[in-house]
């Protein structure tokens, strides 16, 4: 699936295999006693969406809960005086933040939501190029070329506004990060 889509040439067979090492070591898991729905059969597109709604609702006030309840608390907040305290977070956290990047890009025709995502892409890739982190960038990269459909057989007819939008990206990408990448090597 992923052959020919770097520059027509195939990714290191390495690269491939430590993200999907990575996203196969890290398995999700629901709690089954946060909805109220138990395990109710979902029939129809109404009662799937219905069922959605109530479970977002039942998460986003366990969080607001949650978050009340830790501001209340006589813990002080602690900022990171050093940068290089964001390194070791983010190599945690990169592919959760592109799941949620690439997930949202791909389902949104809001425009607003497509450049906060493309805005957050844009924002981990130059983290990834300030420590050096050429897995995490090339990963990201080809996570925003894929969105621009230059590379698919698709008429430029069909391109979104969003499919737009991740080619300026892109563009800036290699402009401005392109930069900062070459300072490190």
């Amino acid at each position: 699936m992923n052959r020919g889509i770097n520059d027509t040439k195939d990714l290191p067979t390495a690269y491939l295999s430590a993200i999907y090492d990575e996203v196969a070591g890290k398995e999700i898991k629901m709690k089954t006693t946060s909805t109220k729905l138990g395990k109710q059969a979902v029939v129809n597109e109404k009662k799937r969406r219905s069922t959605f709604n109530m479970e977002m609702e039942t998460v986003s006030v366990t969080a607001k809960n949650l978050m009340e309840a830790a501001s209340q608390t006589s813990t002080p907040f602690v900022f990171a005086t050093q940068v290089e305290h964001v390194c070791p977070m983010f190599r945690k956290t990169w592919p959760s933040f592109m799941a949620a990047f690439s997930e949202t890009l791909q389902k949104t025709e809001d425009n607003v939501e497509a450049s906060l995502c493309l805005e957050g892409i844009h924002c981990a890739i130059r983290i990834t190029c300030i420590f050096d982190m050429s897995i995490e960038r090339d990963a990201f990269v080809q996570c925003l070329a894929r969105f621009t459909l230059l590379n698919a057989t698709t008429p430029i007819s069909e391109l979104k506004a969003k499919n737009v939008e991740c080619i300026k990206t892109l563009i800036t990408v290699a402009h401005t990060d392109g930069r900062l990448h070459d300072l490190h090597c």
